[in-house]
C-alpha cells in the first residue's frame, strides 16, 4: 500500500477533531489521508456561542444550525429538595443549543466530499517519529507501513499520538468519579424535559444534567448523572433507578427501558506542548476537557477554526506550530475553570447544602458572571 506520494498530511482519528482538521487542511489546498475506523457517536452535547462562532469561521454554521435545538436557559436545581435555586437566561443574540454528536460528525463528512481527503478504515498500531529530514513512519493494524512528513494526532487522550508526545502511555485505571449517560426519547419522559432549557440538579457528591436535542427529526433528551465511584453498594444502574424512582420530579428517568452507559470521568489535563517533530496533537488528544463547563466540543471547534485561520497566513508546517502555540495557551484557562466547576458540583455534606443556599441567595446573575470571569 502506497499512500505517501499523493498526500501531504496524515491524520490519526476519524472523529470530529480528525475530520475537522482534514476539512481545514483540504480547504487550504492540502491533500490529506485520515486513518481510523468509521465512527458513530452517541448522545448530544451543548454548544455555546464560542462553538457556533468557530463553525461560522469554518463556513459550516448553516449545516450545524440545521440540527441545533436552541437552549434558552440553564436552571440550577437542588436534587435533594426538588426546588429551583437559580436560572441563567441566555442572551437571544448569543446562541446556545443542544445538538447531536452524530449530526456534527455527518456535517464534517458532507463537507469533505469534494476535498482532497482519503480515508482508510484501519487503526494505528505504532508510530515512529522521524528526526531531521526523516519522515514519520506509521504501522497500521493491517500490517501496512506508511510514512509522511506531517502527522496530526486526533486519536484521543489514550491514543498513541498523545503517548508519542508525552513519552508514556497512560494507565487505564478506574477513576474516582464516573458518569452514567443516556439518550432518551423525549416522549418517554415528563413533558417538562422537552422544554428548551438545560437542567442542572445539584446533589451531595453528585449532580445530574439533562437537556433536549434532536437527531433525524426525533426529539431526544441527553441525560448525564455524575457520581463518585462506589458511592453505593448496589450496581450503578440500580442506584440511579433508586434515586430517580423516589424523586418527585425525576421519577420518569427510573424507567427500566432506559439504557445507561457508564463512562469514567478522569482527571483531565491540557498538555503544555502539543508538538514533537512532525507530529501535532489536536482535540481531545491535546486537551481532554472536563464535562462541567459544556466546553468539550466548543474547544475542539476552536482548535479547528484556529488551524484554519493559521493556514490562511502561513504554510502548513508553520500553521501547525502557530495553532499549537495559540491553543495550548488559550485552553489552559478554560481547563482551570472547568475543573473549578467540577469541584463545586461534587461538594458533599454540609458544603453541598451551603453551596445550594448560596446559589439561591446570589441568583443566576452571580453564577453567570463567575462562569464568564
Amino acid at each position: 500500500m502506497d499512500h505517501n506520494a499523493s498526500h501531504d498530511i496524515i491524520i490519526i482519528g476519524r472523529n470530529i477533531a480528525g475530520l475537522g482538521a482534514a476539512y481545514a487542511l483540504g480547504m487550504a489546498g492540502y491533500s490529506v489521508l485520515i486513518i481510523g475506523p468509521e465512527t458513530r457517536l452517541y448522545g448530544g452535547f451543548q454548544l455555546a456561542p464560542n462553538g457556533f462562532s468557530a463553525m461560522e469561521t469554518l463556513g459550516l454554521r448553516q449545516g450545524i444550525d440545521a440540527g441545533a435545538l436552541t437552549v434558552n436557559a440553564i436552571q440550577l436545581k437542588s436534587l435533594e429538595r426538588a426546588e429551583t435555586l437559580a436560572e441563567i437566561s441566555h442572551d437571544d443574540t448569543l446562541p446556545y443549543a443542544g445538538i447531536s454528536r452524530q449530526h456534527i460528525l455527518e456535517c464534517f463528512l458532507a463537507a469533505l466530499k469534494n476535498l482532497p481527503v482519503t480515508m482508510i478504515d484501519s487503526s494505528l498500531k505504532a508510530l515512529h517519529l522521524g528526526h531531521g529530514s526523516a519522515q514519520n513512519r506509521l504501522l497500521l493494524e493491517t500490517g501496512d507501513i506508511i510514512s509522511a512528513p506531517l502527522v496530526i494526532g486526533a486519536d484521543g487522550p489514550a491514543g498513541i499520538c498523545r503517548a508519542a508526545i508525552t513519552g508514556y502511555q497512560p494507565e487505564q485505571a478506574a477513576t474516582d468519579h464516573l458518569a452514567m449517560r443516556a439518550e432518551i426519547p423525549a416522549s418517554a419522559l415528563a413533558k417538562s424535559f422537552s422544554n428548551p432549557v438545560c437542567q442542572l440538579w445539584l446533589g451531595r457528591g453528585s449532580h445530574f444534567v439533562c437537556y433536549p436535542f434532536t437527531h433525524q427529526g426525533q426529539l431526544l433528551v441527553n441525560a448525564v448523572y455524575c457520581m463518585k465511584r462506589g458511592a453505593t453498594s448496589s450496581s450503578t444502574s440500580a442506584a440511579i433507578q433508586q434515586i430517580f424512582s423516589r424523586h418527585p420530579v425525576l421519577s420518569s428517568f427510573a424507567d427500566d427501558n432506559i439504557v445507561w452507559q457508564e463512562t469514567d470521568l478522569p482527571d483531565c489535563e491540557s498538555l503544555p506542548v502539543w508538538q514533537r517533530g512532525g507530529l501535532t496533537l489536536i482535540g481531545d488528544a491535546a486537551h481532554q476537557m472536563p464535562p462541567h463547563l459544556a466546553q468539550g466540543a466548543g474547544q475542539v471547534f476552536e482548535d479547528i477554526a484556529c488551524l484554519s485561520n493559521c493556514l490562511k497566513q502561513a504554510p502548513v508546517e508553520q500553521a501547525l506550530r502557530d495553532m499549537a502555540r495559540i491553543r495550548s495557551h488559550d485552553v489552559t484557562a478554560i481547563m482551570q475553570k472547568a475543573r473549578q466547576s467540577g469541584s463545586v458540583m461534587r461538594l458533599d455534606g454540609l458544603s453541598a447544602r451551603l453551596r445550594n443556599n448560596f446559589i439561591k441567595i446570589a441568583g443566576g446573575g452571580f453564577v453567570e458572571d463567575w462562569l464568564r470571569s
